[in-house]
C-alpha cells in the first residue's frame, strides 16, 4: 500500500531536499560574529570602526566606558598559550597603551577600537569583553555615595578611594556630600 506518493515523487522530494541542504551549507552564516573572541557589542563596534576608521573615536563613545577614543576592556588571557601575559603586555606597549589592571589571567585597559582585531587575533587571548560601570541597587533615587566591590568587571575612577572591608575584599568608595546614604552595586 502506498501513502499517496509514487516512488518517483518520493525520489524527487529527496533530491529537492538534498539540493536545499547543500545550498544552505554553502551560504555563510551572517549571524556569526566577525571577531569571535570579542563580545557581541564590542565586535559590532569594531566592525563599524574598521568600516569607517575616521569615526572610530566617535564610535568608542557608544561603549559603556570610554576615554579619549578608547574603550575599557577586560582581556581574558589564554590558559593554553605560553606566557600570554607577556605577549599581550608587549602588544599593548607597542600600541602605547598602559594597562589599568594586570592579573594572572586578566588584563584591563582602555584600548582603541582599531587595535582590538589584532589583539584578539592571536592565540594568547581567550576573549575580550567590555567593562561596564557598576549599577546601584534599585530604589536609590538620590545621588549619594556609591560603594561597590571592585572586581574584574569594574574599574575605579581616578577620584575613587580604595579601602578594605576588613575581610580582605577591597572596595571603592566615591566621595560625595551626602554621608548618610549609601548603596552597594552588584557586579
Amino acid at each position: 500500500m502506498t501513502l499517496g506518493r509514487s516512488r518517483g515523487a518520493t525520489a524527487t522530494l529527496c533530491l529537492v531536499w538534498l539540493a536545499a541542504w547543500q545550498l544552505q551549507a554553502q551560504v555563510p552564516n551572517s549571524r556569526k560574529p566577525t571577531y569571535p573572541k570579542l563580545e557581541s557589542q564590542l565586535s559590532d563596534l569594531v566592525k563599524r570602526a574598521v568600516t569607517s576608521p575616521d569615526e572610530a573615536d566617535d564610535l568608542a563613545a557608544d561603549a559603556p566606558l570610554s576615554e579619549n577614543g578608547a574603550v575599557a576592556v577586560a582581556i581574558h588571557l589564554s590558559t593554553t598559550a605560553a606566557d600570554p601575559q607577556a605577549a599581550v603586555l608587549a602588544y599593548l606597549a607597542d600600541q602605547q597603551i598602559v594597562p589599568s589592571n594586570v592579573a594572572e589571567t586578566l588584563i584591563e585597559a582602555y584600548v582603541p577600537l582599531l587595535a582590538l582585531p589584532d589583539l584578539a587575533d592571536g592565540d594568547t587571548v581567550a576573549r575580550v569583553r567590555l567593562i561596564r560601570p557598576p549599577i546601584p541597587h534599585r530604589g536609590e533615587s538620590t545621588p549619594g555615595p556609591v560603594t561597590f566591590r571592585h572586581s574584574s568587571t569594574s574599574m575605579p575612577s581616578p577620584s575613587s578611594t580604595v579601602r578594605s572591608s576588613g575581610a580582605g575584599t577591597p572596595f571603592v568608595t566615591q566621595a560625595s556630600t551626602r554621608s548618610s546614604a549609601s548603596c552597594t552595586a552588584r557586579t
